[in-house]
């Protein structure tokens, strides 16, 4: 069984990895506002779960 401090870090190991492949993303030209609307899609799916 899961403690809750191991999903915290679980959680913000997927922040980080997200961060990471949006500067990525920008690096290679992607529009900053596409990488926003990604990262607050898949906020708003995960508070839902």
């Amino acid at each position: 069984m899961e403690s809750s401090e191991s999903r915290i870090f679980n959680d913000l190991e997927i922040l980080v990895k997200l961060i990471d492949i949006s500067f990525c993303m920008a690096v290679q030209g992607t529009d900053v506002q596409t990488i926003c609307d990604i990262s607050t899609k898949y906020f708003d799916d995960f508070e839902h779960k």
